[in-house]
């Protein structure tokens, strides 16, 4: 029972510090002139992938070398021709309907300020974000109303407005809802922020783009709609180029951590080589089994008990009268 209950103890306090550390990546400049998909392989071969980005503290990390001035691969890839990134508010999926406009039937990418889907004239585009003008929102479900905001409005404030005073920005899943939702916003004329929203490209190792730097010069000022891919600057922006391009390019490195769970136990069989063997290949098991492949356990004796371990009892010297 004892042993169970020190397993227990061990896997809380191990957990614990594995989650409570946010390790930094290690990030390698390689100076190879390769396409994107040529150093995405390379980085994958002899590191973990192409450098990907999540603060502005790691874009700085990146170690640009020394007379290199052209822009450097990084891992932010993207294809504007993949609908399916677009996903709607209130289901966050892409849905089985799609009415956009011809103009827009591989809606144009600028950056990471054309993210944000609106109706017109029974059609849907896309449009700057911060952009101000009325919304569509809705409310119920069997049918849907659906309403026009009183006043105009960045897309983001019209998500905030429509989950406050209805249900969430304009859900549009058939074409009669369609019809529906197109007849509220276009009488007036207005073009009408719906629900649909774009996420902003994709990292190499999958990790969510919760970080971007574009060029100020850039952003904005160019369409895409071709799959590209991110390169950053020796001003630490982004810029965008054919993924075919040959350029240097930054891979990161997983970063190897070590921690220590110091624990003081005393108990019958704690000095037991077998025992303590058992108890590591409990502990191994029950990460492997919740995915944690990377944690490997071991025992570490602390430097003062391996001395006081080592260090041979003094005889006691007898008294001679």
């Amino acid at each position: 029972m004892w042993v169970r209950t020190l397993l227990a103890l061990l896997l809380c306090a191990v957990s614990f510090s594995l989650c409570s550390q946010i390790p930094l990546w290690g990030y390698h400049f390689v100076d190879k002139n390769l396409t994107w998909i040529e150093a995405q392989q390379f980085c994958r071969q002899h590191y973990h992938d192409l450098a990907c980005v999540s603060s502005s503290e790691d874009n700085l990390r990146l170690p640009r070398s020394p007379g290199y001035s052209a822009p450097v691969w990084i891992g932010l890839y993207d294809d504007p021709t993949d609908l399916s990134e677009w996903k709607w508010t209130a289901t966050n999926s892409s849905g089985s309907f799609e009415n956009w406009d011809s103009r827009f039937s591989q809606p144009k990418y600028l950056h990471d300020t054309q993210q944000c889907g609106e109706i017109f004239s029974n059609k849907w585009g896309s449009f700057n974000c911060s952009h101000l003008q009325k919304a569509v929102c809705y409310s119920g479900s069997s049918p849907k109303v659906f309403h026009m905001t009183p006043d105009r409005m960045s897309w983001y404030d019209a998500l905030t407005y429509c989950r406050t005073h209805h249900t969430d920005l304009a859900l549009i899943e058939n074409a009669e809802e369609n019809t529906a939702a197109a007849a509220v916003a276009y009488p007036a004329g207005n073009f009408g922020w719906i629900g649909l929203v774009r996420s902003t490209g994709k990292w190499s190792d999958n990790r969510t783009v919760a970080f971007t730097a574009w060029s100020h010069e850039l952003s904005g000022a160019q369409d895409y709609d071709q799959p590209f891919c991110a390169a950053e600057n020796n001003e630490n922006t982004w810029e965008v180029f054919s993924c075919e391009e040959r350029r240097p390019f930054y891979c990161q490195e997983e970063p190897k951590t070590f921690r220590f769970v110091k624990m003081e136990f005393s108990g019958h069989g704690l000095d037991d080589p077998a025992m303590k063997q058992q108890i590591l290949d409990e502990i191994q098991k029950r990460f492997e089994a919740a995915g944690r492949t990377d944690v490997k356990i071991k025992w570490k004796t602390a430097p003062e008990k391996q001395e006081k371990k080592n260090k041979k009892k003094k005889p006691d010297c007898p008294l001679n009268v």
